[in-house]
């Protein structure tokens, strides 16, 4: 589950105050810094951050917080990388768990992972092979989004009709007429949009960055 806005804000205070200072904070310096009135506020969003593991807290102790595992106070974050993505094709999963760095004012939460582009399949999107595209999780998307997900579509292999999940990367919109249907657009205008049922499409998150290495 992403991060609400107000939880983002305290994160990123945490990072800063770290890099800045050494040593973390106190309740009252988070409610400063982020400007909320209430401690319990502050507390209550630490909490949250807490069960997402992205900090770790030592009850009853002052400036006990620390960042997780994936975090360091370079402000960057490491993400896991999934696999590697065709047009058309299965995600292809990574042999082993890798992970790339990522600024972290790049992400709106922390809830994220990364794809790396295996060919020239998306170049008509502008993603090359071997670029990294940073997804944030999520189940839904709203129109114009960058989307990655799964559509559900038959094949005949050796005669035998099989459902396979192919990738499919594009932007999102709702039919107008047909509250049912659902339309992925290429940036391509020569290439057809993608248009079919929202139950057969399983979106998986929204593509927010890309990080192209030379």
């Amino acid at each position: 589950m992403p991060h609400t806005k107000c939880q983002n804000n305290v994160y990123k205070f945490i990072i800063r105050f770290i890099k800045q200072k050494g040593y973390s904070h106190t309740l009252q310096e988070i409610c400063e810094g982020v400007r909320y009135n209430s401690v319990a506020t502050a507390h209550k969003h630490l909490k949250n951050l807490e069960k997402r593991g992205v900090i770790t807290r030592k009850k009853n102790l002052s400036r006990s917080i620390e960042l997780g595992k994936n975090v360091n106070i370079a402000n960057t974050i490491d993400l896991p990388i999934l696999g590697t993505v065709s047009r058309g094709c299965s995600i292809q999963a990574m042999e082993k768990k890798t992970f790339l760095s990522v600024p972290i004012d790049l992400l709106k939460n922390s809830d994220a992972f990364i794809l790396q582009v295996k060919d020239d399949s998306f170049r008509d999107e502008a993603f090359l092979p071997c670029d990294f595209l940073i997804v944030e999780r999520r189940r839904n998307g709203e129109m114009g989004n960058y989307i990655f997900g799964f559509a559900a579509r038959e094949n005949t292999i050796a005669r035998i009709n099989i459902i396979q999940s192919i990738v499919v990367i594009g932007k999102y919109f709702r039919d107008a007429q047909d509250a049912a249907s659902v339309r992925i657009e290429s940036a391509d205008p020569k290439r057809a949009p993608i248009v079919m049922n929202e139950r057969e499409l399983q979106i998986r998150g929204v593509i927010i960055g890309l990080i192209r290495k030379y």
